[in-house]
């Protein structure tokens, strides 16, 4: 999997295990002890509301399929069926109605606050790659189902944490598709961390 890391200066980078750190002059340090960053770099403020916070952490595609009825162009999609065992790249139709329709169920459990995987545009399941950070996938339901599940989660005082994935992007995110596009001449260049040129998706 290709991964470009983004430059902008002060950004943190985080991976599963380490933080990476962009000085003021945009390089890129090697990898920083977790406990050293939090000591020397980053002041941690904690919302009251997450110390106690019981989380259930949800893969959308993976979750719940909605019993609303989709547009048409998710009518004819290729879903895999939600019984068999699940395929890297293939998709099962969750979306963020199913969530919506299983939160008696969540609250059940004592969860009052739903971490998601990343739910904006993208083109993998998963959703790592996004393409657009303005736009809830379609598949998922789009922006729509966002407000109405944040609306209902709400009136049950659960709290909604999102995964923003903005230490990577895709060669759909239209910055990055620029710099595919138009190289070192594109005006986004210093966003990224280039190695070599010329790129190759």
């Amino acid at each position: 999997m290709l991964q470009y890391y983004c430059q902008t200066p002060e950004t943190l980078l985080i991976s599963s295990r380490f933080y990476w750190v962009s000085d003021i002059f945009g390089k890129i340090g090697n990898s920083i002890d977790v406990k050293l960053l939090i000591d020397v770099f980053m002041e941690i403020q904690t919302p009251d509301w997450v110390k106690h916070a019981v989380f259930y952490q949800i893969f959308p595609d993976r979750f719940a399929r909605s019993q609303r009825s989709r547009d048409s162009f998710l009518n004819n999609s290729n879903l895999e069926a939600w019984d068999a065992p699940p395929t890297l790249q293939g998709y099962k139709g969750g979306d963020l109605w199913g969530v919506l329709e299983e939160l008696d169920y969540i609250q059940s459990l004592g969860v009052n606050a739903i971490y998601f995987t990343p739910i904006f545009q993208s083109a993998s399941n998963h959703r790592y790659h996004t393409h657009d950070y303005y736009q809830v996938d379609p598949m998922l339901g789009g922006n729509q189902a966002l407000r109405e599940l944040l609306d209902a989660a709400h009136s049950r005082n659960i709290k909604i944490v999102l995964d923003g994935v903005f230490n990577h992007s895709s060669r759909g995110f239209f910055f990055f598709h620029d710099v595919l596009e138009n190289g070192s001449n594109s005006p986004w260049v210093n966003w990224f961390k280039i190695q070599d040129w010329p790129l190759a998706p």
